[in-house]
């Protein structure tokens, strides 16, 4: 849950618009890993593990893009890996003010289709793999 307490520090009106963001408004929402990160790091009980979480789960597996930007060669931390996985399904799967919540099938197809791209390819086979045992076989309630 600590992941997107960046969040926090978005106005309201950019976190609940209903259409699409400006520039300027993702470069807004864009702070905000960097700005939890930051807020986390000065609590004393907080776990590291917790604060690169919140750093780094915006951050693509390939490497091509994603945020905050850091060198080519920084791999973000398998536990910010495991984050991205369950932030990408949660926010598909969510209502959003600009977006209706996604059936689980074409959901199960986006993250198929982000392995080894913004997505950990070993994480989401195993996240499908629980997902499956959890629901039946994976994408056949259609939810």
């Amino acid at each position: 849950m600590l992941h997107d307490l960046g969040k926090l520090f978005i106005p309201e009106e950019i976190i609940n618009k209903p259409g699409t963001l400006t520039s300027e408004e993702w470069s807004i929402i864009n702070t905000h890993p960097t700005r939890g990160a930051l807020y986390l790091q000065g609590g004393s009980e907080i776990p590291h593990l917790a604060v690169l979480a919140a750093m780094e789960h915006h951050m693509r597996y390939d490497g091509q893009g994603g945020y905050p930007r850091i060198k080519s060669e920084w791999k973000p931390h398998i536990v910010s890996r495991m984050v991205a996985v369950a932030d990408v399904f949660d926010a598909l799967r969510s209502r959003r003010s600009y977006q209706e919540p996604k059936p689980l099938s074409s959901i199960i197809e986006i993250l198929k289709a982000e392995k080894g791209k913004a997505l950990d390819p070993y994480l989401v086979d195993n996240f499908l793999e629980l997902l499956a045992s959890e629901s039946g076989p994976a994408g056949s309630s259609g939810r």
